[in-house]
């Protein structure tokens, strides 16, 4: 047996009548020793340390109690606070009367040890009346301490007494009565196993509170009769089903500042606030876990996930000429332009000596035409004048011809749709983009903790309540502010959804966090072992994924249907969507027009010139030679 002696006790009486107390009976608590190790074997957890708690160095009931048990225990004689703590589920208390057993039971909860644990406490007095266990379970009670086994005396000091109580019964919904354990069949000590039952596995239609807000798609609040809150949604539906499994009376709240929490001024606030001052058993808020929350709370066994993104408003529109290019990807206009100018090249070659003379070596006749003039004719689909008697030349124009009609038409298919587009800059690739455009950023204050080690955006984050995100939402939606907003997901999406399709914002790629969706608890709540309990059976059963997947489906399909709602940006510039059946307008066609006038403009100075040219001609003198 492994066992660790911590001692803040200083005075080391030689007199062993001194230090075992009043003890008429020694012989009782031996049986007492003895009986509460049975109870810790078959009872405790062998992976984890007990803690054995006691006052006196020699101790009757702790010497029978170490020399049954054989397991790891850490000895803990008087009350002081290791330097060095770790999570202990599982004591053995030992008193020489109730003002003692009381005073240590109070200094442990006191000192933030597991209330919620395996409890044996031992009051080794052999006298019946300094043990009175209606003290002790009214402070079992109070310091929320359901899984104790109270051990002393019998009334005729023969043998030990087994006492606990049962903190929820039919019509009493804070019990402090102890109640007798009777310890029979113990034929191979089958009596002493099963002694720790789960109390809140059946709260009797007592009240289950939980605090919560209104957080689409995923918790919708509703008011019924008397002022009462009733939940619906995903997270809605998984806490009803907790209360109807717990028979419990489901009590919806909602905290007086309508945000997840933070901590402020050594207090929470918010919805986390309800449940760190006892106002509420849990907190179905949705908030991200942070280091901060899982130091102050206990979180029940996860059923979800939560995104957590930057939403920012769309950039800004391109230049309407851009839609002409749009058609066109990079690779496809640089082989246009690269084709033109190797026109425009053949052309020039066509005028010099050395194709004069490649023309005579091939019998080519004299080309008193423009390639290049000719060349855009037929690209333009303009029909030629002339057309070369030769078969070669003659294969190659008609394979520029049908070259031409291909690229032609499908462009102008191409361009239909494209002049429908509203194009944009580029998009938000990254947050450090943000921080480089010097955009103002922020969100809930219990997200800058994921920042903050970085001390640039941790200094710079601008807090908002969750009120105020939906104005901020709103805002980024008409393009009227250049905020960059850290919210969930799913909430942005179901937001979006409520402008069927018109209104739009875009999703930086990359997600700040991917936390669990859990239920929150205060530190050591009795409600969180048969809580997390109940999850995991509904989580494994897959009865939580139908209602939550089916939410996520409806979600999909509608982004699916209308995927317009939010833009990423690795996403628009080679699957723009179009938002529907939408007429050409005005609008639309306004560079197509654009170009169209400037080509009559040129045309119409070509012409002005070429009449001045010929006015000119006409005016110089003949020379007779």
């Amino acid at each position: 047996m492994d066992v660790d002696v911590y001692s803040d006790k200083s005075d080391t009486s030689n007199n062993p009548d001194a230090l075992v107390g009043e003890l008429e009976d020694p012989a009782v608590v031996v049986k007492i020793g003895t009986t509460a190790a049975k109870i810790a074997f078959y009872n405790f957890e062998w992976r984890y340390v007990t803690l054995v708690m006691y006052n006196t160095m020699l101790h009757i009931g702790v010497e029978s109690f170490l020399q049954v048990y054989n397991q790891s225990v850490a000895l803990k004689l008087g009350k002081f606070v290791p330097r060095h703590r770790v999570h202990v589920p599982q004591f053995v208390i030992f008193g020489q009367d109730i003002v003692e057993v009381s005073e240590n039971v109070n200094w442990l909860i006191q000192n933030r040890y597991d209330n919620t644990g395996m409890f044996i406490v031992i009051c080794s007095s052999a006298n019946y009346n300094k043990c009175s266990e209606i003290e002790i379970f009214q402070t079992f009670s109070r310091l929320y301490m359901p899984n104790v086994i109270f051990l002393k005396a019998s009334e005729d000091g023969d043998e030990p007494m087994l006492l606990t109580y049962y903190p929820v019964l039919p019509g009493e919904c804070r019990n402090n009565k102890p109640s007798l354990i009777e310890l029979s069949n113990c034929d191979r000590d089958m009596c002493f196993k099963n002694m720790f039952p789960e109390k809140y596995g059946n709260l009797h239609k007592c009240s289950f509170i939980v605090s919560t807000l209104e957080q689409p798609p995923f918790m919708h609040l509703t008011s019924g009769v008397n002022g009462s809150l009733h939940p619906s949604g995903a997270d809605g539906d998984i806490i009803k089903l907790i209360s109807e499994i717990l028979n419990a009376t489901l009590v919806v709240t909602t905290p007086e500042i309508r945000e997840w929490g933070h901590y402020k001024d050594n207090n929470w606030t918010g919805s986390l606030a309800d449940v760190f001052n006892k106002r509420a058993h849990a907190s179905s808020c949705s908030a991200p876990l942070t280091p901060q929350i899982h130091g102050n709370f206990q979180i029940s066994f996860n059923y979800a996930s939560i995104d957590i993104v930057w939403a920012a408003k769309l950039p800004a529109l391109k230049p309407s000429f851009e839609k002409l290019l749009y058609p066109l990807k990079m690779q496809t206009r640089i082989a246009l332009c690269a084709m033109f100018f190797g026109i425009i090249f053949m052309n020039a070659f066509m005028n010099t000596k050395l194709w004069a003379d490649i023309r005579r070596t091939l019998n080519i006749g004299p080309t008193n035409i423009s390639l290049f003039f000719y060349s855009w004719l037929v690209f333009f689909g303009m029909p030629l004048l002339r057309f070369p008697s030769k078969s070669t030349m003659r294969m190659i124009v008609i394979s520029w011809i049908w070259f031409c009609y291909i690229i032609r038409t499908a462009y102008q298919a191409a361009l239909v749709g494209s002049m429908k587009l509203t194009l944009y800059e580029d998009y938000l690739q990254s947050f450090n983009m943000v921080i480089k455009k010097k955009y103002p950023y922020g969100g809930l204050v219990s997200l800058s903790d994921y920042y903050s080690e970085d001390e640039e955006v941790f200094s710079n984050w601008a807090i908002i309540n969750f009120n105020e995100s939906y104005t901020i939402l709103d805002e980024l939606l008409n393009g009227t502010s250049d905020f960059v907003i850290a919210l969930d997901k799913e909430f942005i999406v179901n937001h979006i959804m409520r402008y069927n399709g018109t209104k739009r914002l875009q999703i930086i790629p990359g997600k700040i966090v991917n936390s669990p969706a859990v239920l929150y608890f205060k530190k050591f709540a009795p409600l969180r072992t048969p809580v997390s309990r109940i999850i995991s059976s509904i989580v494994e059963g897959g009865i939580f994924f139908f209602s939550f997947f089916f939410c996520m489906f409806v979600i999909m399909i509608v982004d699916m249907i209308y995927s317009n709602h939010l833009e990423r940006g690795d996403f628009l510039f080679h699957h723009e969507v179009m938002k529907g059946a939408e007429p050409l307008k005005m609008s639309h066609v306004k560079s197509t027009f654009l170009i169209l006038v400037i080509g009559w403009a040129v045309s119409i100075l070509y012409f002005f010139i070429e009449v001045l040219s010929k006015k000119i001609v006409r005016k110089e003198p003949r020379i007779l030679k």
